[in-house]
């Protein structure tokens, strides 16, 4: 197999998203570019030159529509892969290029996933106690998410990982051996939400809560010579994550943020 430039990942993710797009115009899914990807259109037009991913965020119910859609398609070029996949960990969806692998050094490999840009839902959180709401489910799901890992990497042998994860997190050391269904089935549980004034993405980030409102509006932004669907108050979320995010970081901080070696079949 032949390994990928980071330029040439970032055309292999650039393809999946025009994908990801055409099918959500099809459909009439609402979307918006996401953290980095977002930023990239404001401040770039395109990729943050140092940047190696493509996020995209929709409402729970409209992220739910489109992982029915792509299942249902079974495109031969993209696949996407879900906590209702057997052995998939990741408590948000990807969409992977069938054409190409990749190898993280820090994670267990996953089957076929190759090159590819992750979908996050947002859920209602409850009004009034926002805060103290998202850090005790974040604590929570992302115990939940170890969980899954640790079946993963209890099978690669890394006991001395897996033991760690556990007697970290307390609240779920007596159920350790239960197995995988039973953390995603838990996952699901705790980010599907009755409906409230305020959203955020609880499955994984940093502290965001939003008005619903904003996720309701959609415009249109260039990312790298093409047409992508953003929220109309995109400033709002930025500012929320980067404070000032027109002003470009120091040198040092501007590297790649994930570690991967991707390959071409």
């Amino acid at each position: 197999m032949e390994e990928l430039s980071l330029e040439e990942i970032k055309k292999v993710q650039l393809d999946i998203l025009i994908y990801v797009d055409k099918v959500c115009k099809k459909h009439n899914i609402k979307y918006s570019l996401a953290d980095g990807t977002l930023l990239g259109a404001v401040r770039h037009k395109g990729f943050i030159p140092w940047d190696d991913d493509i996020d995209i965020l929709l409402e729970r119910n409209e992220y739910n529509k489109l992982l029915k859609v792509l299942y249902d398609e079974k495109d031969s070029k993209f696949k996407v892969y879900s906590l209702i996949d057997e052995g998939y960990f990741y408590p948000y969806a990807k969409v992977s290029d069938t054409d190409t692998r990749i190898k993280e050094k820090n994670w267990p490999d996953y089957k076929d996933l190759g090159v590819n840009i992750d979908i996050f839902p947002t859920d209602y959180v409850p009004e009034g106690c926002e805060k103290e709401y998202y850090d005790k489910t974040m604590h929570y799901v992302n115990g939940l998410y170890d969980c899954l890992t640790d079946i993963a990497y209890a099978h690669d042998k890394s006991y001395v990982r897996l033991i760690k994860r556990i007697l970290r997190f307390r609240k779920v050391r007596r159920n350790r051996k239960k197995g995988e269904s039973y953390w995603k089935n838990k996952i699901n549980s705790m980010t599907c939400l009755k409906e409230s004034s305020k959203m955020s993405r609880l499955v994984e980030g940093n502290f965001q809560i939003w008005d619903k409102s904003i996720l309701k509006q959609y415009s249109e932004l260039e990312f790298e010579n093409n047409q992508f669907s953003v929220v109309k108050d995109y400033d709002k979320i930025l500012k929320s994550i980067y404070g000032d995010y027109m002003e470009l970081p120091p040198v040092s901080e501007r590297v790649p943020c994930h570690d991967f070696i991707a390959y071409k079949e």
